[in-house]
């Protein structure tokens, strides 16, 4: 059994105390630009709970997003999706020399890529139904820039993340394959304890994605749904295939009146932790509405298991 890792997911709901973003279609995306100190002492705040994956600020950054909300043209654009992988090095280079991390820690930088739903911001990533009104090759034309961008700006991974449907995966693999020294994990969002939000059922998106390419993808799983409902789709998964979960605090989107809604979560998400360790989970995190105390406790549950793995 294999270390876990810890992952910065979430990132918009602590930028989000530091200046109002989850209203703005880019959801805090355009800090890369009118925001930039906020942006990376956000990052900081991570990087102070110990986390091994640090996320960019881009899940809801495109060309066509930027341009739209921020008047940037293409070739402005495609260098500001650059620069979010270069505000995360300054992050870690800031606390390194305040010594609050390891100068020897080695820190992953993962490029978020959020489903072409998010950038829609009608919620449209917790049901995919964009995906039978779209053609493939406009969401592959979509897609295409950004990941190059985090590519090009010298990410560890890619963080596909959010994916409502199978053939919004099946375009980001596609797009995986023209760049055969990037890894990348993909992350659904799901509908119940069985299908993605599509429909689609977890675990025969999970196996179809892992024939399609097990070389450079590290990892399958679920992000931003209920604790709960995470742990028994990746439970499914069984150890085939590395998996991630990042939960959120156990609420829902609500897309019309920009608001997350209690869902009635009973257990706190740092309660999950351990059985995650426990079935092989790989990487770990809390995703939207995950408060900085809940990533600390997070840690220490996984530090305790990566000590017990490590001493066994």
């Amino acid at each position: 059994m294999s270390e876990v890792l810890f992952v910065a997911a979430g990132f918009t709901t602590q930028l989000n105390k530091r200046t109002k973003v989850d209203e703005h279609p880019l959801w805090g995306s355009e800090c890369l630009l009118i925001n930039v100190q906020n942006e990376i002492d956000t990052h900081r705040e991570f990087l102070r709970c110990g986390v091994d994956v640090m996320i960019t600020n881009t899940y809801q950054a495109s060309i066509e997003g930027f341009k739209a909300h921020l008047g940037l043209n293409e070739s402005e654009s495609y260098n500001l999706m650059k620069k979010s992988v270069s505000h995360c090095r300054e992050a870690i280079r800031i606390e390194k020399q305040l010594r609050t991390i390891d100068e020897d820690k080695r820190i992953l930088i993962a490029g978020a890529v959020g489903s072409y739903g998010a950038y829609l911001a009608d919620g449209s990533e917790y049901h995919g139904n964009f995906i039978n009104e779209c053609h493939p090759d406009d969401i592959e034309k979509w897609h295409r820039p950004r990941i190059q961008a985090l590519v090009d700006g010298g990410v560890d991974i890619l963080a596909f993340e959010t994916i409502p449907a199978l053939k919004e995966a099946e375009i980001l693999i596609k797009l995986l394959n023209e760049y055969p020294k990037t890894k990348a994990w993909i992350s659904f969002s799901c509908k119940d304890e069985y299908h993605i939000a599509h429909g689609e059922r977890f675990l025969e998106v999970a196996e179809k994605c892992w024939s399609l390419n097990s070389t450079q993808i590290i990892a399958i799983g679920v992000n931003c749904l209920a604790a709960e409902i995470a742990t028994k789709l990746i439970s499914q998964l069984g150890t085939c295939i590395p998996s991630i979960t990042y939960p959120n605090c156990g609420k829902m989107w609500d897309a019309v009146n920009k608001v997350w809604v209690d869902q009635g979560e009973s257990k706190m998400i740092e309660d999950y932790v351990e059985k995650w360790c426990e079935i092989g989970v790989k990487f770990i995190g809390g995703c939207c509405g995950t408060s900085i105390e809940a990533r600390i406790r997070m840690k220490s549950i996984i530090d305790n298991f990566n000590k017990k793995i490590k001493k066994s």
